[in-house]
């Protein structure tokens, strides 16, 4: 059986609450906070971008003001740019295909609760396709 951590990083409904999941956010928070506080031609921004995506490559370049939930949701299949202050919901999968350009202050948001106040203060979390 899965954990809510691995449900939550193959794009599968998970509870919002789980220690696991809480934690993993807070580390993602923390290495959010260190890229877009290191001086851009520091080496360590990349190492922080490789440790927070799935596919990056030389060829992908994140500005500053970029923040994300969990980061591992988010896939890239070739170069890319991502603009200054970008938002990336990836509680669901992310793909950003070969040479994309996504411009400054662009919100991807693939995420979604459930409506209902109650089942969402349980921690409810439901996915719908698009």
């Amino acid at each position: 059986m899965k954990t809510e951590l691995e449900k939550a990083l193959s794009g599968e409904q998970f509870s919002r609450r789980d220690a696991g999941v809480v934690h993993f956010q807070m580390k993602v928070k923390e290495l959010l906070y260190e890229f877009n506080h290191t001086n851009p031609l520091d080496s360590r921004r990349t190492e922080i971008i490789k440790e927070l995506v799935t596919g990056y490559n030389e060829y992908v370049f994140i500005e500053d003001g970029f923040k994300c939930v969990f980061g591992k949701n988010i896939h890239f299949k070739g170069t890319a740019m991502i603009n200054f202050d970008c938002t990336f919901l990836d509680s669901n999968i992310i793909t950003i295909g070969h040479c994309a350009l996504i411009g400054p202050g662009c919100n991807i948001i693939c995420t979604n609760h459930t409506l209902d106040a109650e089942e969402r203060l349980r921690g409810g979390f439901v996915i719908s396709q698009l």
